[in-house]
């Protein structure tokens, strides 16, 4: 992003050419692809999908170590959790933008890049799949959000932490990963709603679901995964007319268990055939029964892959 002097407002202006020269890197080092200017809002399943393809075809050519892609950070961890999905390689894949344009004092574009290229062509990173590259650190697409609007440092990963660090230099790793189980939808056309409760709200979202022939509903429910009890009638006339229903919780933190018993709790609503999805967040859950449903997996293998992402 860069400001126009017409309005002073930010819009992607840079190629990939001139952020590698502004960042002082060396070209000779990188394989450029311009694959496309979009502010990130604008990014949807369709486009993560052909970056995915990209990446496919270029973690095969010998001669590359590792791939980057330079992302807008408003969806920047969808993306790389939908890559995640799909990517069963060895080679890094790291994602990383930056939170100040280019016209800004204090822009982090340049030492963002310069770090996911380090992470990148690092031998210790094969084998960890997707990852975020930002502000020093280096979080694991499954459990990365953004968790401000405007700070340098929002990438963080709640209750897991990051994987490690670039620190004048070195990549340093402290902890290992649990890769996702990869899945391989030849085009990703599933229908999911993500719908958050809150108190006393009726069921009109999960209504429109259904009538509007959506595959799978993933709850941001309360708590340990507790819903209004109208909204629960509701999934339970879903899940009967075969949509998966996915629970996740609202809390940044924590996990959702079966632990409380009455109409709409965690328990009802695992019995009527919801799948818990531990401490997944929504708009991850989402992302991963997207990419399952579209890849004609049935509810028996869904909730397996979901119960190995949890335990």
């Amino acid at each position: 992003m860069e400001e126009s002097k017409e309005d002073g407002l930010a819009r992607p202006a840079l190629d990939g050419g001139e952020l590698l020269k502004a960042a002082g890197i060396n070209p000779d080092e990188v394989l450029i692809e311009d694959f496309g200017n979009y502010p990130s809002p604008h990014i949807g399943f369709k486009k993560m999908f052909e970056i995915f393809k990209r990446i496919e075809v270029l973690t095969k050519d010998s001669d590359i170590n590792g791939v980057v892609v330079a992302h807008g950070t408003d969806v920047l961890e969808e993306t790389a959790f939908f890559i995640d999905c799909l990517y069963g390689g060895v080679k890094p894949v790291v994602l990383t933008g930056a939170m100040k344009n280019k016209s800004q004092k204090g822009y982090d574009g340049h030492t963002n890049l310069s770090n996911a290229i380090l992470v990148a062509k690092n031998k210790l990173s094969r084998g960890y799949g997707v990852t975020v590259a930002m502000a020093g650190e280096i979080h694991a697409a499954r459990d990365v959000t953004k968790t401000h609007t405007s700070k340098i440092e929002t990438f963080k990963s709640p209750g897991k932490g990051l994987l490690g660090v670039i620190d004048n230099g070195k990549v340093i790793y402290y902890r290992n990963l649990k890769r996702v189980i990869s899945v391989r939808p030849k085009k990703v056309n599933a229908k999911v709603s993500l719908i958050k409760t809150v108190s006393g709200m009726n069921s009109d979202f999960v209504h429109y679901s259904i009538r509007n022939n959506y595959q799978g509903i993933v709850i941001e429910a309360m708590g340990r995964g507790n819903i209004p009890p109208e909204v629960a009638i509701k999934l339970k006339e879903a899940m009967k007319l075969n949509l998966i229903v996915i629970i996740t919780s609202r809390c940044p933190e924590g996990r959702v268990s079966p632990d409380y018993g009455y109409k709409g709790g965690a328990y009802d609503l695992k019995e009527a055939g919801a799948i818990l999805a531990g401490d997944m967040a929504g708009i991850k859950a989402r992302i991963r029964l997207t990419t399952a449903l579209s890849a004609g997996l049935d509810k028996n293998a869904i909730e397996a892959i979901f119960l190995d992402d949890v335990n």
